[in-house]
């Protein structure tokens, strides 16, 4: 999935450069305990979805971020990108999904 990523993400960056950057995330913190890169790296997949007008991946990335946050004990920063999530997910449309992420993760 990397790879195919990888390929996609050299011919056309401004489509596949996000998704690339939350995969990494999550193989960086989940796979390897490299907290540092999978900050980068999730930073890098929120910025991107969101200067590219990416609105579902862009909430996704900011989840996935509150629970990397959550989960190595910034409960301050995950918080923010719990909230931020449930934003972006309203913005999108996903009315469920968003209730869902205040009820999971703003307790």
């Amino acid at each position: 999935m990397v790879k195919t990523l990888e390929r996609q993400a050299k011919y056309s960056q401004w489509n596949f450069l996000h998704k690339l950057r939350l995969l990494e995330a999550e193989i960086a913190y989940f796979l390897r305990g490299d907290k540092t890169t999978a900050t980068r790296c999730y930073a890098e997949a929120i910025e991107l979805a969101s200067k590219h007008k990416f609105k579902f991946d862009h909430a996704l990335a900011l989840e996935r971020m509150s629970v990397f946050c959550s989960e190595t004990g910034e409960a301050v920063l995950a918080r923010d990108y719990s909230e931020k999530a449930e934003t972006a997910y309203r913005d999108y449309g996903a009315t469920r999904k968003a209730d869902a992420v205040r009820n999971s993760y703003l307790m």
